[in-house]
């Protein structure tokens, strides 16, 4: 019923071994595996989706694994419907101009800047806080920021800049991408003409999946993808559903060079923006300001955490030693334990090795009190006159 509203089950759609996916699993192994938890989309909805798959439910107890669909968000997000009357909104930053600082113009000047920042600095008694958290240190740090922000707007010359560039996800800057969803678009459809083709498909539906055909085999050659050379007429159902099983080939391919491609990008961008980082921090001050002012920091606070006890219960923890010392010892044993014993080598060994003219008992009475005769040994060994400390006796008391 829901097939003839236009709405797809997403499980086949992403995977392959679909007959092989459950997501009920009995706790008696004599019962059978079903898949009988869906998501069903409509073709819009799967047109900006990315992948769907079924996981572990590790929450709570239960017999029934999790149906999940990812989607696009940032083709969501953001969006609203235009306002009645209301002009476009444009979105500005602030650009400084420090290549005029210096010249002609005394009022902008980097003196001028520091000793503003330091007026500002002394007018918020920022020295005068104290630091005991690690909160605390995010604090001073937002308002120092706001400080220098404040200075750098009042004697550093600048300029609002109109700024209409929307961020693009990484994965958008490349062209397999593209082909990808087009490959993924076309999967979609053609599932959808197999479930309401009854009999023969008319001429409109043949013409349009040879053109396609024609294109995906262009797409074909310019990955150099290996897949079946048959030609298909699209006469019969059955055509149909033999070019779906080669779509999803083409599919599953393209996703490894895409993830190839994808991986490489990354790869070069950190390397590019931690040279350009370099480069601008090196010798312009400029940049290093322009870095603090206008750069958000982001910190990470953990207040809560669930742990798994001895039965496998999970429990909730809040106090705030208990949540650092069990996050502190989850980073210590996430890559594996490594507080261990570990063989010393070289020259190290030499240092560590119990050294021969020392005698191995040397410390074993050292919290035994001493003896009177040990006393009087030590007195004796002070200079003369007064004994050491606030005391107003003398060596010759005791002697």
């Amino acid at each position: 019923m829901l097939e003839n509203r236009h709405l797809l089950d997403t499980i086949p759609i992403f995977n392959e071994d679909d007959e092989n996916i459950y997501t009920y699993i009995p706790p008696n192994d004599s019962n059978e595996k079903l898949r009988i938890d869906y998501i069903w989309a409509s073709l819009l909805i799967l047109g900006q989706s990315l992948n769907s798959t079924v996981i572990e439910n590790d929450h709570f107890t239960t017999d029934h694994n999790t149906v999940t669909l990812s989607l696009d968000t940032q083709l969501f997000i953001g969006k609203s419907l235009p306002k009645i009357n209301k002009g476009k909104k444009n979105i500005t930053h602030t650009v400084f101009l420090y290549d005029e600082m210096d010249q002609d113009d005394d009022a902008f000047t980097w003196d001028n800047f520091r000793a503003g920042l330091d007026i500002e600095i002394k007018k918020s008694k920022l020295k005068d806080r104290s630091i005991t958290k690690r909160k605390h240190i995010d604090h001073v740090w937002d308002s120092l920021r706001q400080l220098i922000m404040k200075s750098a707007n009042a004697n550093i010359k600048n300029k609002k800049v109109i700024k209409n560039k929307l961020k693009v996800a990484p994965e958008k800057k490349l062209s397999i991408y593209f082909d990808l969803r087009y490959i993924i678009n076309r999967i979609q459809e053609i599932r959808s003409c197999i479930t309401k083709l009854r009999n023969y498909p008319n001429q409109e539906m043949i013409d349009k999946w040879i053109n396609y055909q024609n294109a995906i085999i262009k797409l074909k050659d310019k990955y150099e993808l290996v897949t079946s050379d048959t030609s298909y007429t699209f006469l019969d159902n059955a055509q149909f559903h033999n070019y779906l099983d080669e779509l999803n080939e083409i599919r599953k391919q393209l996703r490894i060079v895409f993830k190839l491609e994808l991986n490489i990008m990354e790869q070069e961008q950190i390397i590019s923006n931690i040279k350009k980082r370099c480069d601008n921090y090196k010798e312009d001050q400029g940049r290093m300001i322009q870095s603090i002012t206008e750069k958000e920091m982001i910190s990470i606070s953990i207040e809560k955490i669930y742990k798994k006890d001895h039965n496998g219960n999970e429990i909730l923890i809040t106090d705030e030693n208990q949540v650092m010392e069990e996050t502190n010892r989850h980073f210590q044993m996430v890559a594996g334990s490594v507080n261990r014993k570990k063989p010393i080598q070289g020259r190290w060994k030499e240092q560590y090795k119990p050294q021969p003219h020392i005698n191995e008992n040397i410390y074993s009475g050292i919290l035994d009190a001493p003896s009177y005769n040990e006393w009087l040994d030590i007195i004796r060994q002070l200079s003369n006159g007064k004994a050491t400390g606030p005391s107003d006796y003398t060596i010759g008391i005791f002697t």
